[in-house]
């Protein structure tokens, strides 16, 4: 149950685990520091506590706390790669997609620090490790250790202003840090009290002075053997671990000092209830005086005044006598032990021990992390600083003008910086690793595979890359399409490459078939359409009157694979049969199924914009083959029979399957006719909930029985206009199926996903970055280029398509001696050379001005300097602004 304390607390939902990276013994530690944020984080979810050890070995050893949500996690010291890669495999299996990391070991953690980029970390500094010490002894390891680590952090809690204080002055820290001190479980000993004094007590109380927390070198020996020494008549016990020592030793010898050893929390609690006084006799340096000791408040929850060294963060408390004294020498404590032993019992006394020990509970401290927790994750979800993002794509397939337009969306909208990377092999051909340098996305916040990447096909990704996206631990993301092809082999690609975000247009009710959650616990899976508003430059010059509308229906289908069951052959039907419904009616009409007869770029656009309507049917395909058996099956039927029609395999194959899972969708070709104020007439359907029937569009019946009416509805000029400007309206200018809003909303859940923002390194070309050390290293390989050879995706003047089958027919022509003459052939070859050459300008162009590059990434970085800088890019001519995207943006 959460305490009241918690449960008035913000929720913790922008995390959903916490690692706590310690060098602790849970065992041994029963209710330390770490214990009680452990305890109260396991209450908003899983806690996996990561303690080291020198010989826990290669593996990791997962074992049960005995706590509900808090599992321990004993890994070596330092941790070794093997170790962070099963942790990461250990989160991934538990659904963990965004843990916090919740850091007291500077030294041992850097390897599984690095490898979750993605989640916010807080340094808990408990010590003040600048501050020389005799009695703590912190090496200069440990220091340069926390420097390191303090350049990697979001948030510093400190258990002291002077910890804190040191923290700043000693590295250099200027980010969000916040004071939570020390404090004790209010609620457990207050309830163990409740306990003690509802039994009857003896006459008077016996005098104890107790000391509880490990005997170690912190301890002051000799005032503790002089104290003893001059109270004869107290009993000195101490409950706690033992480190022997010479001190140790000789303070055992005396008649009035009991060591009573390890004991739980409720036998050491029922110690402090039972005793006089607590007292903390440690020893006196700067280091103690800067610290808190977990005990100060223990003591005070359990009715006791104390007696303790000096130490700055209780001067406050000093002041109530009946309560906290300081004392420096053996006869200050003596004195002290004396007097306050005589207030123990006292009524009102009691009451102020209790109220100090309630307001110093650790829930109370909780309660304000939490909520300092809660301001920095809602601060870095509002981060204007923009991510770094690679986009992995298909450069021969950005003549589709769906595929470009959605590429291009990212580099138009996008308020991140995205850099576009071909990552395809040529032709369908395999790769091997030694094709391309070594790929190193480690300045990525985020890489994204799109969808024009088949992940249905096993080799369509350049093996380079795939293996670099399985070591990259940033934000993995996938858009993925055509869901219903080579199933198995996608979700394979997924099982590898572990994305933590995919783009389906699998509606999400229908997932866990296709995508079963104990498969893919830590992805998540969200809706998109197969495309958005064309926003293709002049689009709007193809949109003309009724009147000059010669045709009453243009269409252009195909002829799907028998796969594709009943709704990929309802494009072929819808377009052959209205074609002879047409015809027989004598109406004009453009409408052809056949290969050939495709059409791409803007002469798509002129001739949806040349007639009254276009056809259109829901897009996708409701049969998933999951293994490849069905399409084998249907190859085996036609195999036998050539001529068997698509009614004869469906009833044979496909019959049981179809349907099982629907991916009805509204197609990118539905916005196209939109856009250019064309009529729709579609078969009844859902279409993504995009359009609706007799708002938007002309339904026709599957079966064609109310094609008279269509054509009647066709036929009246006030319903056509009225529906086409009513579509154009609430689809096109409501901006809700916009690349803008698309794109936006994009961004927003990368940056809901990326809390926190990888530095920025100078990168030069698509080859060597510089990392924080100032280390040059290969990251992108030269070849293949990015979008500075997509031209079609640049508007530039030769396709990366056109150039690669020139290359393709040049290597064809020189391993052929027959093939061609020898001019021709080196015309080839030339003009082949001549294309890359261009293209390595437009590389060049993109990558040539480092100052430039470097320019812009400090101004992203700086919000108000961001807007600034757009506001004025906005005022520069056009022709300028193209010259500087090149250099800057890329292309």
């Amino acid at each position: 149950m959460k305490t009241e304390q918690l449960a008035s607390a913000p929720a913790l939902d922008q995390f959903d685990a916490v690692l706590f990276l310690t060098w602790s013994d849970w065992q041994t530690e029963p209710r330390s520091n770490r214990y009680h944020y452990a305890t109260r984080f396991a209450q908003y979810g899983p806690v996996i506590f990561v303690q080291n050890e020198q010989l826990v070995g290669k593996r990791i050893r997962v074992a049960a706390s005995g706590l509900p949500d808090i599992d321990l996690v004993n890994v070596s010291a330092p941790i070794r790669p093997s170790q962070t890669k099963s942790i990461l495999e250990l989160l991934r299996h538990r659904g963990i997609k965004c843990p916090l990391l919740w850091i007291y070991d500077s030294m041992h953690y850097g390897h599984l620090i690095s490898a979750l980029p993605r989640s916010l970390r807080v340094y808990h500094a408990t010590e003040d490790y600048f501050t020389p010490s005799s009695s703590m002894h912190a090496t200069a390891a440990v220091r340069e250790s926390i420097q390191r680590l303090i350049g990697k952090i979001d948030l510093i809690v400190a258990v002291t202003e002077p910890v804190l204080a040191g923290l700043r002055s000693n590295s250099g820290y200027a980010g969000p840090a916040l004071v939570a001190e020390n404090a004790c479980d209010y609620e457990f000993f207050a309830s163990l009290g409740d306990a003690v004094n509802a039994t009857p007590q003896q006459p008077s109380r016996a005098p104890v002075v107790i000391y509880q927390g490990a005997l170690n070198s912190r301890l002051d020996y000799e005032l503790l053997h002089a104290l003893a020494v001059l109270l004869p008549e107290y009993e000195f016990r101490f409950a706690g671990p033992c480190l022997e020592s010479v001190g140790l030793s000789r303070l055992r010898k005396l008649e009035n000092v009991r060591l009573l050893g390890p004991r739980c929390p409720k036998d050491f609690a029922g110690e402090m209830l039972r005793a006089s006084v607590g007292i903390i006799p440690f020893v006196q340096d700067e280091w103690i005086r800067n610290s808190l000791p977990l005990k100060t408040f223990e003591y005070i929850a359990c009715g006791l005044p104390v007696i303790s060294v000096p130490i700055d963060p209780l001067a406050r408390h000093a002041v109530h006598a009946g309560i906290l004294r300081f004392a420096r020498t053996a006869s200050e404590f003596a004195e002290a032990i004396t007097r306050m032993s005589s207030l123990r019992d006292d009524p009102a006394l009691l009451r102020q021990r209790r109220e100090l020990a309630r307001e110093n509970s650790y829930d109370n401290r909780f309660a304000t992390v939490v909520a300092e927790l809660d301001a920095l994750s809602r601060r870095a979800r509002r981060s204007e600083l923009p991510l770094n993002v690679a986009l992995l794509f298909d450069p021969a397939s950005c003549h589709v003008g769906t595929v470009s337009e959605h590429i291009r969306a990212f580099r138009r909208y996008s308020a991140h910086d995205f850099t576009f990377v071909p990552a395809t092999n040529v032709s369908g051909a395999t790769s091997t690793v030694e094709t391309f340098g070594a790929i190193d996305f480690s300045l990525f916040d985020v890489v994204i595979v799109h969808y024009s990447i088949r992940v249905s096909l096993p080799h369509h990704l350049v093996e380079n890359f795939a293996i670099a996206l399985e070591s990259f631990h940033g934000l993995k993301v996938l858009f993925i399409q055509d869901e219903y092809e080579a199933v198995e082999c996608a979700r394979t690609w997924m099982d590898r490459l572990g994305f933590d975000l995919v783009y389906t247009c699998v509606p999400l009710e229908q997932r866990e078939a296709v995508y079963p959650a104990y498969r893919f616990p830590a992805t998540d899976f969200l809706p998109t359409l197969t495309g958005y508003v064309p926003e293709a430059a002049g689009i709007d010059r193809f949109v003309t009157s009724l009147a000059e509308r010669s045709k009453a229906i243009a269409y252009r289908g195909r002829r799907l694979p028998e796969i594709y069951g009943q709704l990929g052959h309802e494009k072929y039907v819808i377009g052959t049969e209205v074609k002879r419904l047409s015809e027989a009616m004598g109406l004009p009409v453009d409408i052809s199924c056949e290969a050939e007869a495709r059409i791409y770029g803007d002469a798509w656009y002129e001739f949806l914009g040349s007639a009254r309507a276009t056809l259109g049917t829901e897009s996708g395909s409701n049969v998933f083959d999951f293994d490849g058996s069905l399409s084998q099956q249907i190859a085996r039927i036609k195999e036998r029979n050539p001529k068997a029609s698509f009614k004869e395999i469906w009833n044979t194959v496909l019959r049981e399957h179809d349907g099982k899972i629907r991916m009805n969708q509204v197609s990118p070709k539905i916005f196209e006719a939109i856009r250019l104020h064309t009529a729709l007439i579609l078969f009844e359907g859902d279409y993504s909930g995009v359009v609706e029937p007799n708002r938007h569009y002309i339904p026709l019946k599957k079966d064609f029985s109310n094609f008279e009416e269509v054509v009647r509805k066709l036929q009246n000029d006030d319903l056509i206009q009225s529906m086409t400007e009513r579509a154009y309206s609430e689809v096109i200018v409501s901006g809700r199926y916009s690349y803008r809003a698309f794109v936006e909303g994009v961004d927003e859940d990368l940056r809901a996903r990326c809390l926190r923002r990888v530095p920025r390194r100078t990168m030069y070309g698509a080859v060597y970055v510089v990392s924080d050390a100032g280390v040059v290293s290969p990251c992108l390989p030269a070849i293949p280029l990015g979008l500075a050879g997509a031209a079609d995706v640049l508007d530039g003047k030769e396709s990366f398509q056109g150039i690669q089958q020139k290359l393709l027919q040049s290597l064809a022509d020189k391993s052929d001696p027959g093939a061609g003459s020898l001019t021709e052939s080196a015309a080839q070859g030339a003009e082949s050379r001549a294309a890359v050459l261009r293209m390595g300008k437009q590389l060049l162009l993109r990558y040539g001005a480092p100052p430039l590059r470097r320019v812009h990434a400090a101004v992203a970085q700086q919000p108000m300097a961001n807007r600034l800088a757009r506001i004025v890019y906005s005022k520069v001519p056009l022709s300028v602004r193209s010259r500087i995207w090149k250099i800057v943006k890329g292309g």
